[in-house]
């Protein structure tokens, strides 16, 4: 039990990237118009289907990926807050 509970906290960098990083950034994107600039920006350099099928992705899977990479690398180089 005590390998199983310290094996499961070893990931903790992970765990914060996936499960608090990225609900947070989440949350933060459709409560805010903060990607807004960049899809303009990309509609009007990109061709119109690219920017529709970024525009029909959902939010919270993106963003749970980002917070997963985030943790992943903090995981590695050993940095996460």
């Amino acid at each position: 039990m005590e390998m199983l509970i310290s094996r499961v906290l070893s990931f903790m960098p992970v765990w914060y990237g996936l499960f608090f990083i990225g609900p947070l950034l989440a949350e933060f994107t459709l409560r805010t118009s903060i990607f807004t600039p960049a899809l303009d920006f990309l509609s009007s350099t990109a061709p119109s289907g690219l920017v529709a099928n970024i525009e029909a992705l959902p939010v919270y899977g993106v963003c749970m990926v980002i917070g997963g990479t985030y943790g992943v690398f903090a995981q590695i180089t050993g940095r996460w807050i």
